[in-house]
Formats: C-alpha cells, structure tokens, sequence
C-alpha cells in the first residue's frame, strides 16, 4: 500500500515526536543529575525508562544513575537490582560491576 507523501511525512514527524518526548525526559533527568537534585532525576529516569524509547546507551546511564541514588541513600538491596538490569544492557562496563560490587 502506498501513502501520499503527506501522509508519509505526517506519519514520519508523529514517530519523531514520541522519540524526542521520551528524549526530552531523559535530557531533563540528566540535566536535573548535573545539579545534584537528585530525587527529581529519579523520577525522570523513570519516565524514560517506561517510555521503551531509549537506545542503549542512555538507557543503561539510566539505570546506572537510579541504582547511584539508591546506593548513595542506603538502600543497596535496590541498588543490587537495578545494578543488574543495567549489567544486561552493558554486561562488561567496569563502573556498573563496581557499583553492584559496593552495595
């Protein structure tokens, strides 16, 4: 089936879209991590994370800063968790084995 170009662009921007929304919580989450607000970055990693929409890298450095905050508030049995997800994402990356290794 063939679209008219219209629709091919419509559809095309849609998807962009929905991309940069969850791009835009991660962005937020990221920029809100750099000023040490901590709690409100947690709640945007969350979002994109729930999004699906993330590639690897930022949904990895996601996981890595929500099992951070969870280690750096004395909760290394979430931290181990979380840690673990990102371990199947990136399974080699020294900074995740070290923090699971801490908590």
């Amino acid at each position: 089936m063939k679209f008219p170009c219209q629709w091919g662009f419509i559809l095309g921007l849609t998807i962009l879209s929905c991309m940069a929304h969850s791009n835009d919580d991660f962005m937020h989450a990221e920029a809100l991590w750099e000023e040490n607000n901590f709690k409100d970055a947690i709640t945007f990693y969350n979002k994109a994370i729930g999004s699906g929409k993330l590639n690897e890298n930022e949904l990895a450095s996601s996981y890595y800063n929500v099992a951070t905050f969870f280690f750096m508030n004395f909760k290394p049995e979430e931290s181990i968790r979380i840690a673990n997800e990102v371990l199947k994402i990136q399974p080699n990356h020294t900074g995740y084995l070290s923090l699971r290794a801490l908590a």
